[in-house]
């Protein structure tokens, strides 16, 4: 595979997030590639020819695809224009998949370009409605076909499985909850996009699995305002695991070049702060239950929420970062926000930040989360540069990406 990745940087002239795709098992299928032109102001694109060009260039060849969508494909929205220009032999066919653009059926010159592109391996998606005709010439073009939940033209069912018969996956556009994301893998999708995974099942009358209640009771004594280093240091030295991993990663580049030999010195080298974030990830990390991808998107909310801490007044780095993390413990736990909160013993002000984004470190949270669903004007209504949470967010992606490398056993390798 391919792929170009070049230093970051904060030059370019659109907004870019990226948006998640998952498959029935939950596991990321691919990444939507979100943008915005900021020249247009209200989000519009008047050009769409010449913005489909800049997004992807910019992503390919000043960020790399690997940067901001890891090993999995990424789903680029391209118009007939660019298709025709011969711009997809820029891409490595198994990097992209190309999501067409208002397509005519009709199109003779696009359909045959299309064709072409799919023989040496290429991709496409398209957004149908759910009563497609299933004979109808463009889905002999694409992979994955997206239907949004809330087209109700038809039975979705039916709607899906005429579609998968003519060997097209496919994608539920705009699945937004539970009840939703339940509804569309009864209905037979094979994957799913939107923002179900970061709420909680209904486990309403659920107890807390004993290892949940464990996590939450380390992450209770690593968040005491009161602790101090000699009980931290006992957690991890109680634990065979955790003083593997601290000293692991206290011997990455990072921490120095020198061999650390103890657990003190490894703590020492990571310091009192650092530590207990490293700790509160590793406990994280071992909800196995629960989808890979509400993790990754929690630390990268933590680490953006702390990169902005220059903008922010009236709180600090550590708190910002703390806010970011919890902000889907819910998810993590598959428990009530509430209910997992009240068992830590975390400030009134981190507390408020998580639960109701309010307060300077909950409006960061807030401007965040927005980036990161792709709401550009939210951003900028919270006091923001969108600018800087951009740089935010590229420096965020690369932090997850090291970070869950250290995270993974030795044997597992990271998206």
């Amino acid at each position: 595979m391919k792929r170009t990745c070049t230093p970051m940087v904060s030059t370019m002239k659109v907004l870019l997030a990226r948006q998640s795709i998952l498959d029935r098992d939950l596991e990321v299928l691919g990444y939507e590639l979100l943008f915005r032109d900021p020249e247009t102001g209200d989000g519009s694109i008047s050009d769409p020819d010449s913005a489909t060009s800049t997004v992807i260039s910019n992503a390919l060849l000043e960020l790399g695809l690997e940067t901001v969508a890891g090993s999995v494909p990424a789903f680029l929205r391209v118009t007939r224009q660019f298709l025709l220009w011969d711009n997809p032999i820029l891409f490595e066919a198994e990097d992209v998949v190309f999501e067409i653009v208002d397509v005519d059926p009709d199109d003779t010159e696009l359909l045959e370009t299309v064709t072409r592109l799919a023989q040496i391996g290429y991709r496409f998606c398209g957004t149908v409605p759910a009563d497609i005709d299933p004979d109808a010439r463009l889905l002999q073009f694409l992979t994955y076909a997206k239907i949004e939940l809330s087209d109700d033209s038809a039975d979705l069912c039916g709607a899906v499985s005429a579609i998968q018969e003519r060997g097209v996956s496919c994608i539920g556009l705009k699945v937004e909850t539970q009840e939703q994301f339940a509804s569309a893998m009864e209905a037979g999708f094979d994957a799913f996009q939107g923002s179900f995974l970061h709420h909680p099942e209904d486990v309403r009358g659920e107890r807390l699995a004993e290892s949940k209640i464990g996590v939450l009771q380390l992450m209770a004594q690593l968040h005491d305002p009161d602790v101090e280093i000699d009980p931290i240091k006992e957690i991890v030295s109680a634990d065979p695991g955790l003083s593997h991993r601290i000293l692991q990663i206290a011997g990455t580049a990072a921490y120095g070049v020198t061999k650390v030999t103890s657990i003190d010195q490894a703590i020492m080298r990571i310091g009192f702060r650092q530590l207990r974030e490293w700790l509160t990830m590793l406990s994280l990390s071992t909800l196995d239950d629960r989808p890979s991808e509400i993790l990754n998107v929690a630390l990268l909310r933590a680490k953006m929420c702390e990169i902005l801490k220059p903008d922010v007044e009236g709180v600090d780095a550590a708190e910002l970062f703390t806010v970011g993390l919890l902000s889907l413990l819910d998810a993590l736990m598959n428990a009530p926000m509430s209910d997992v909160l009240e068992r830590l013993p975390l400030a009134d002000e981190v507390t408020a930040a998580v639960l109701d984004q309010t307060g300077p470190a909950g409006a960061v949270l807030q401007a965040v989360k927005a980036y990161l669903a792709g709401e550009w004007d939210a951003v900028s209504s919270g006091g923001l540069s969108e600018s800087d949470v951009f740089d935010a967010w590229l420096e965020g992606l690369s932090w997850v990406n090291r970070v869950r490398a250290s995270l993974a056993p030795a044997s597992a390798s990271v998206a």
